[in-house]
């Protein structure tokens, strides 16, 4: 995880850069309106994405939807449902790791380890009780949709 990741709009690209100010990723701004449907609902191609990248943060992701929303201001992301299902899976993680008993080793990690992590992660959050988070999350995603001008 870096530091002080930075995200920066230049010529045709939105780019993100290390702590050694390295390019380390790169989105050509035609394609930052792709989406995809699922189960009815439209969601950002490159925040779904990069909600997989292990160096990125939150704030990112809120600050590249402003890029896409300013770029392409007619799209019909579902917003709120975008975050709010990162809002949701960031809850998970912080409460998992509050109840986990015993810590992942840090440094090199043998797969058999995360896999028994990640399985018993998925067992945690079939039993949370989400309908009493879900309007704090949906209230938390608002506030912040707006101040980074996503949604008005």
């Amino acid at each position: 995880m870096f530091k002080n990741l930075t995200m920066k709009e230049e010529k045709n690209h939105v780019v993100f850069y290390n702590d050694n100010n390295e390019e380390i990723y790169s989105i050509n701004y035609n394609q930052l309106g792709s989406t995809r449907e699922e189960q009815g609902i439209i969601l950002s191609e490159w925040i779904d994405h990069l909600t997989e990248k292990t160096w990125i943060k939150k704030k990112h992701l809120y600050e590249l939807a402003a890029i896409i929303v300013k770029r392409f201001p007619n799209n019909l992301i579902d917003w709120k449902q975008v975050f709010l299902s990162i809002e949701r899976n960031d809850w998970i993680d912080k409460e998992y790791e509050k109840q986990r008993s015993k810590p992942i080793p840090k440094g090199f990690v043998h797969r058999s380890l995360i896999a028994d992590k990640i399985r018993d992660q998925m067992e945690f959050a079939r039993n949370l009780d989400y309908k009493s988070i879900t309007p704090i999350l949906q209230e938390k995603v608002a506030k912040q949709l707006k101040e980074y001008k996503i949604l008005s």
